[in-house]
């Protein structure tokens, strides 16, 4: 085989696979098909893809997004404390515990904090907060590993596709 084909198949493989690692990334992407889900579209935004000489990188950076991919195994506790600033002026520390915001509304009967938060712009909002001791098991949502799977079943279609590209190119000598 002449080494200028040679050269221009592995060209077109290496091709084809970067073509499948770029139709992996847009269909993780995808939320309206279930893959990558969004809250507050930090995960979404968070995802990257990039070749380099050591290979080929697709992932998600958030820091939680290993954990709504593959799950969180067992319950956790939470250790260490937390600041409060309540907006009646004073702070308070929780101990193994921390507060997440749930919804604005009036305080109600149960036990949530009145708290506020600080939104856009810097402006203080009133909520209603709950405190939690664990961090509890879930199951995980597998968005990357499901989008690579439909992923690579194109593969074969992708290499093929880059291969009648560099075919055009390839001089026979005999």
């Amino acid at each position: 085989m002449n080494t200028a084909i040679r050269e221009s198949i592995i060209k077109a493989i290496i091709k084809g696979v970067q073509r499948n690692g770029e139709r992996w990334f847009s269909l993780s992407q995808d939320y309206s098909a279930c893959y990558v889900p969004v809250d507050s579209g930090n995960l979404r935004r968070s995802g990257i893809i990039k070749m380099d000489s050591e290979g080929y990188f697709l992932g998600y950076l958030c820091r939680y997004a290993a954990a709504v991919e593959n799950g969180i195994p067992r319950d956790i506790p939470i250790t260490g404390d937390q600041i409060i600033h309540m907006k009646n002026g004073k702070t308070r520390i929780l101990h193994n515990k921390r507060v997440i915001f749930i919804r604005r509304k009036k305080l109600s009967k149960f036990s949530w904090i009145d708290l506020f938060r600080t939104g856009k712009g810097g402006r203080k909002e009133p909520g209603i907060f709950v405190t939690i001791s664990k961090i509890k098991a879930r199951p995980g949502q597998k968005f990357l590993y499901r989008s690579g799977i439909e992923a690579f079943k194109k593969l074969p279609d992708d290499i093929i596709a880059e291969l009648k590209r560099e075919r055009s190119d390839w001089k026979v000598t005999t």
